[in-house]
């Protein structure tokens, strides 16, 4: 059905990434196996929403094609102040890049969360630190929903 609504849209497929929960994951892993490689198939991207909160992550990135993975804003919450935070945000981070995915930290509401994130290497992130949700007809052209946290020199 998306790709249909797509393709009748004369749309892009490049230009759409889908955000999946965890929990979406889980109702129907073949159906969602399917859907999700056949999306990607044609170009449309794949995210994983508040990654790390679900009992079979792992299981996800070796089953489906993953191409972001987001930092649940729980792990994000206390990473200037908690050890165990920040080996399992740096975990996440050195996972995604093994595997060849960009990351994205979720929640980040503080410039100590945005430090510490950015001495771990986190180069991408979310959160009211950079902005609140606001209506469509509101939101400023040249914004993005996700903000880059350090240069990467290109």
């Amino acid at each position: 059905r998306v790709a249909a609504i797509i393709t009748n849209a004369g749309l892009d497929f490049e230009f759409l990434w889908l955000e999946v929960t965890e929990t979406v994951l889980i109702t129907d892993f073949d159906q969602a196996s399917a859907t999700l490689h056949s999306l990607a198939d044609r170009g449309v991207g794949i995210s994983i929403d508040d990654f790390g909160t679900g009992w079979a992550s792992l299981t996800y990135l070796k089953s489906f094609p993953i191409h972001v993975l987001k930092i649940d804003r729980s792990f994000v919450a206390d990473i200037d102040q908690s050890a165990d935070g920040v080996a399992i945000v740096r975990s996440i981070l050195a996972l995604g890049a093994e595997l060849g995915h960009v990351v994205v930290a979720e929640g980040i509401e503080t410039q100590a969360q945005q430090e510490a994130l950015q001495a771990l290497g986190c180069l991408i992130g979310q959160g009211y630190l950079y902005g609140r949700p606001t209506p469509a007809d509101q939101v400023p052209l040249r914004s993005a929903a996700h903000t880059r946290l350090a240069s990467t020199g290109t």
